[in-house]
């Protein structure tokens, strides 16, 4: 397991094959992620409306082929190989303003 903490606007992590955990810091916080990255990163404080979850990829992604599902209190973001959990979100809340997708 990393952990990897923002101090920054920019959390990157790209540690493949692992359980990472994310931790932005004070105001918004960008979460980057490679969608070629196997295992699942977890982020502990995403602010719905003010933080955002950046995906990178090789193929054009788009929000279509991103897929959301909810599992208690964690919101579940699949893209590629890449799993992100979102600790205390409610998968409702996210909307495709909340993602960057390069």
């Amino acid at each position: 397991m990393t952990m990897c903490c923002a101090v920054r606007r920019v959390m990157m992590c790209f540690m493949g094959g692992g359980r990472n955990i994310l931790i932005g810091g004070e105001g918004a916080d960008t979460f980057r992620v490679n969608d070629s990255n196997q295992g699942v990163d977890t982020v502990e404080d995403f602010e719905v409306g003010s933080d955002m979850v950046q995906v990178l990829s090789e193929n054009e992604l788009t929000f279509d082929d991103i897929f959301l599902t909810q599992e208690d209190s964690v919101a579940i973001i699949e893209a590629g190989d890449a799993t992100i959990h979102l600790q205390g979100v409610d998968v409702d809340d996210l909307r495709e303003d909340d993602f960057i997708l390069i």
